[in-house]
């Protein structure tokens, strides 16, 4: 999906930095995919990180497949890098965790990357939308509910455009318990549309 004025991502990442009064200078911020900025941002298409780390935000992206410096890591497994686990005070999803068959696994991982008091921000696609794009969907009803099943401060969530045939979902959560909830229990709480199976 990648970060763009036109879906909302930068608009909202800046809103947390001013809201939450975050210092960027040192700020751990792990991606989930390696990112681009689309050419709404700069006039030409470049990787996230290059942005993140110049603005001072020790960056970490998170991608199976290894590009443009990112841990070539399956978020589709649970994660085995002890030094990733609690390290980051911003973990940002913006158009990754939908592509993710396993999806306790994916939610639980990016759990498990932030820190007690750490910040959340997802951008997903709005279930009925994206045309076919994407399998996996969310409505209106999960971030509440992802949120009341983890333990999360939901701080903001509203509904993005990039255009009429792709709407999304945004939201910011604050994690504020270790534990993350066993699957059965999960997904007995939490909805997540296009499923094959749990």
């Amino acid at each position: 999906m990648g970060i763009s004025r036109a879906n909302g991502a930068l608009a909202m990442l800046q809103e947390v930095i001013r809201s939450e009064r975050l210092v960027v200078a040192g700020l751990k911020m792990a991606e989930l995919g390696n990112q681009s900025l689309r050419k709404d941002v700069l006039g030409v298409q470049i990787p996230a990180k290059a942005l993140f780390t110049a603005m001072g935000i020790e960056h970490t992206s998170i991608d199976i497949n290894g590009k443009d410096g990112a841990l070539p890591i399956d978020l589709g497994l649970p994660i085995a890098q002890p030094e990733l686990v609690e390290s980051f005070d911003l973990v940002t999803n913006f158009g990754t965790i939908q592509e993710i068959a396993r999806q306790h696994t994916a939610w639980q991982n990016v759990h498990r990357l932030a820190k007690v008091g750490g910040l959340f921000l997802h951008l997903v696609p709005q279930a009925g939308s994206w045309r076919g794009k994407f399998r996996i969907q969310f409505d209106e009803a999960f971030f509440p509910a992802l949120a009341k099943c983890c333990s999360y401060e939901l701080l903001k969530f509203e509904r993005c455009e990039s255009d009429a045939d792709s709407k999304l979902f945004g939201a910011v959560l604050r994690k504020t318990v270790r534990e993350f909830p066993a699957e059965a229990e999960f997904f007995s709480r939490v909805r997540i549309e296009g499923l094959a199976e749990k």
